[in-house]
């Protein structure tokens, strides 16, 4: 499921699942990591471009959800990850949706990555980022725009709580709102765009915003602003419907968690009863010899 789903949700339920088994199960982790290992280099020359990409997310979602990532085992399987992203950004087969798994990889395991050995991988990958966002003809201004923001989240060291928005609060709200008066598109624009609730907007309401741009740039007619304005409530309900349904997948697996840890505990107070009853039952024989 995790390879041929093109759900996001897939992959992240699937990794939660397996990290919860790795803590359970004490040899689970490894040999979970030796059957990802060996896929990755015996099978997935046989995927399809689609199974790449599911099975590049898969990776990082195992490898930001697991905890211990010291073992040789565990390096062996960050530089998997590291030649997936590479294969991914083929260029002569470079499309959109490559590089948004790309992104989305790098901004989830970008702070376990980017440290030691890992750092200059990191500046290979980021370069070459970086030059398509510049010139390939394939790549959309919007997913441009996506892989430029790359720079300032490894600036803020991969962690969105280090992000200027949320330091500096207000001064960086009132900021955002002169460039909105001002009439500045995205691409020209802080890296911080504020929404009509004072918040900085996500990268997909962002998009949204640059391909309404667009249109409005390549297109002599006028268009409604009230048209413009339904397509984006249109499109906040579709992301607040995906994020209520990643909630809820949430909730099935805590439901599936606390249900397998029941079940353990209940199975270990049955086998301390059976060892009580059988206790007292050597007890009384005894009792009974002696007589």
């Amino acid at each position: 499921a995790a390879f041929t789903s093109s759900s996001q949700t897939v992959q992240y339920n699937l990794a939660k699942l397996c990290s919860f088994l790795c803590r359970d199960l004490q040899t689970f982790q490894d040999d979970m990591i030796a059957s990802l290992l060996c896929f990755h280099e015996e099978q997935r020359s046989n995927l399809s471009d689609q199974q790449r990409k599911n099975l590049l997310l898969f990776f990082a979602e195992i490898y930001e959800k697991l905890e211990s990532k010291k073992s040789s085992q565990m390096q062996t399987f960050e530089n998997a990850l590291l030649d997936q992203i590479k294969e991914v950004l083929v260029a002569d087969r470079l499309d959109d949706s490559k590089v948004k798994v790309v992104v989305e990889v790098l901004k989830l395991t970008g702070r376990y990555l980017d440290i030691d050995e890992g750092t200059s991988k990191i500046n290979e990958i980021l370069t070459q980022l970086n030059a398509i966002a510049k010139a390939h003809p394939a790549i959309s201004d919007s997913v441009k725009e996506r892989i430029l923001s790359l720079n300032t989240w490894r600036e803020n060291k991969w962690d969105a709580r280090n992000f200027p928005a949320n330091k500096e609060g207000k001064s960086t709200t009132d900021q955002g709102r002169r460039e909105n008066d001002q009439g500045l598109t995205p691409s020209c624009s802080s890296t911080f765009i504020i929404g009509p609730d004072g918040q900085p907007l996500t990268e997909e309401e962002r998009a949204f915003l640059e391909e309404s741009f667009c249109k409005l740039d390549s297109n002599d007619t006028i268009l409604d602003n009230d048209d413009v304005s339904d397509e984006y409530d249109e499109f906040l309900s579709a992301v607040a419907n995906e994020e209520a349904k990643k909630r809820v997948a949430e909730m099935e697996m805590a439901e599936m968690e606390k249900q397998m840890a029941k079940t353990s505990l209940d199975g270990r107070s049955e086998i301390s009863s059976n060892r009580s009853e059988n206790g007292k039952g050597t007890a009384k024989e005894r009792g009974n010899g002696k007589n």
